[in-house]
């Protein structure tokens, strides 16, 4: 589909939206970013909302939109997302309430500050009760289901294994706490209240240490920041103690190179930025990591 008749069909479903909301006559803005979906602030006199609508193949990338809304909107009783206003999850729209701000910079990210910051927020995060029925998010099994669908000899196999092992032999991987899997400074809203957090699409019921892992690849954080964002976390407590930290940022690392791999397979094309990334990651995985290390 062009992009012209996309944003045709976009109109379309948007206005219907609109109605469903008693929000007739809204008027829609393209909001930024987004790598696969697409973000529309509705302006009403009631006040504006965000539409999200999601892009294609949500199974290939193992997108469960029940989660997503279920995690958002359990995050949100504690100011940690926008409030969830509607959803019709089999048509990929999540309706949230628009939160006034700016995402955070890269620069920013990587700062002493921030990981303070966002080692905090994540403190607060995993202490959300977590919703019965929310998913297991496993990165390794993350990793296979990325592997099974790209074309043999893509990845090597080896990656698997390895994350199969990691995951088996240390607690710290156990599905803990509510995770949001997916903190790139994009997704990090500096609101009127503080920190808030978007796109929930890969939350679920994970390993906390997978979030901080997270950050620090998203980021390239040095030791300083990563020091920071553990202190943050914990002070001196047990995940800043463990000597699993390296082995979750290199899986953290794997199955964000099998993702870039996958949305190239996908679209048949790639952005000069993602080709930088998926190379910069194959290098950096090839190297290995620093033993006991987040930065």
């Amino acid at each position: 589909m062009s992009r012209h008749s996309r944003g045709d069909s976009d109109a379309v479903r948007l206005a219907d939206i609109a109605v469903r909301l008693g929000m007739p006559n809204a008027k829609a803005h393209r909001l930024e970013g987004g790598t696969r979906n697409r973000n529309y602030r509705l302006e009403h006199e009631r006040g504006p909302v965000v539409v999200r609508l999601a892009g294609s193949h949500d199974a290939d990338y193992s997108v469960l939109r029940e989660a997503e809304w279920m995690a958002q909107e359990a995050a949100a009783r504690r100011a940690l997302a926008p409030r969830v206003v509607a959803t019709y999850s089999g048509a990929g729209v999540l309706v949230s309430e628009y939160v006034a701000g700016q995402p955070w910079s890269r620069g920013y990210a990587r700062s002493v500050q921030a990981a303070t910051r966002i080692g905090a927020w994540l403190a607060r995060l995993h202490a959300v009760p977590v919703p019965e029925a929310l998913p297991v998010i496993d990165f390794a099994e993350s990793l296979a289901h990325y592997f099974g669908r790209l074309p043999p000899g893509r990845m090597s196999a080896g990656l698997v294994e390895r994350a199969r092992r990691i995951t088996a032999r240390a607690t710290e991987f156990a599905a803990a706490a509510l995770c949001h899997n997916d903190l790139h400074h994009l997704n990090l809203i500096e609101g009127p209240a503080g920190i808030v957090a978007v796109d929930w699409e890969y939350a679920g019921r994970g390993a906390p240490i997978m979030d901080l892992a997270g950050y620090a690849a998203y980021h390239d954080l040095d030791t300083g920041a990563a020091s920071a964002l553990l202190a943050g976390y914990d002070g001196a407590g047990e995940i800043g103690r463990s000597a699993a930290l390296a082995d979750a940022r290199w899986l953290f690392e794997s199955v964000w190179l099998a993702w870039l791999e996958l949305k190239h397979e996908l679209d048949g094309s790639e952005a000069d930025a993602d080709r930088e990334e998926r190379l910069r990651l194959g290098r950096r995985l090839l190297a290995g990591l620093a033993p006991h290390s987040i930065g």
